[in-house]
């Protein structure tokens, strides 16, 4: 059996809704556009340039290489450039 809609009603004293508002957050700053946002890559770099030598050296920051990195380039090139890329 389903409940009526008029069981999941409550009606709540004004004295309540407004403490609930008074606990409210504000809203956060909206982020700004006009901030160059760093990606994962430079954030690494900048990590790795701080550390200087103390850096772990088993750690490699690396682009991904796309589709577009390997146009223009001979099919067979482009073969020997995958192999040589994959992590084995």
């Amino acid at each position: 059996m389903r409940p009526s809609p008029l069981c999941l009603v409550r009606v709540l004293p004004r004295s309540e809704v407004t403490n609930a508002l008074s606990k409210l957050k504000p809203l956060p700053e909206p982020k700004r556009s006009d901030v160059p946002k760093l990606n994962i890559f430079q954030m690494l770099q900048k990590r790795k340039e701080a550390m200087g030598e103390s850096y772990p050296p088993n750690l490699r920051i690396e682009l991904a290489l796309s589709k577009h990195d390997f146009r223009g380039v001979p099919l067979e090139t482009k073969r020997q450039l995958r192999e040589m890329i994959k992590e084995k």
